[in-house]
């Protein structure tokens, strides 16, 4: 697959740089678990076989495994989009400095990183009914500061991430 992905970078002024950037990922995944499929492949009669034997004491389980087995590789299509991937991702940040008066050279950051909903998984056997993760966001902060001592410049900076403590669990995977 392919997606877009562009990024802006502006000064606002001559305080103010705004960085803005995002993406559209269509991702696809082609010739998915080849090694898996023929292992699958070479074996399936075998196991089958032990699933519809009557003698068989682990018939329920060989069938239940089987049947699992095969809704694995069900899953395993072509041209199917990607577990993880965000239907869209954004970045803002934009850091204001202070260019005049006792506090020249003072910067005061503020960000925020969007995620979109993200492709967890699929229905069982049903490989493009895809099961979608809640989008979040997140922010962050910087102050920052440079200091002269002597001959050396040297520029400190605080970054505080997840500034509003976003919490809720994320579904990462099925």
């Amino acid at each position: 697959g392919f997606g877009w992905e562009g990024s802006v970078t502006m000064n606002v002024a001559n305080r103010f740089r705004l960085v803005v950037n995002g993406a559209l990922p269509q991702t696809r995944q082609y010739n998915a678990a080849m090694d898996f499929k023929a292992y699958v492949a070479a074996n399936q009669a075998q196991w089958t076989q032990w699933a519809n034997d009557p003698t068989n004491a682990k018939r329920t389980s060989d069938q239940n495994s089987l049947a699992t087995v095969q809704q694995v590789v069900n899953g395993f299509q072509d041209e199917r989009a990607q577990n993880g991937t965000y239907k869209y991702r954004y970045n803002l940040l934009g850091v204001y400095t202070v260019r005049s008066g006792a506090l020249r050279g003072l910067r005061i950051g503020g960000g925020s990183q969007i995620y979109g909903p993200m492709i967890a998984g699929n229905q069982v056997d049903r490989p493009y009914d895809y099961i979608y993760a809640r989008g979040y966001r997140l922010y962050t902060a910087s102050l920052g500061y440079p200091v002269k001592v002597r001959s050396l410049r040297w520029d400190f900076q605080l970054n505080f991430d997840n500034v509003l403590d976003y919490d809720r669990a994320l579904l990462n995977g099925m």
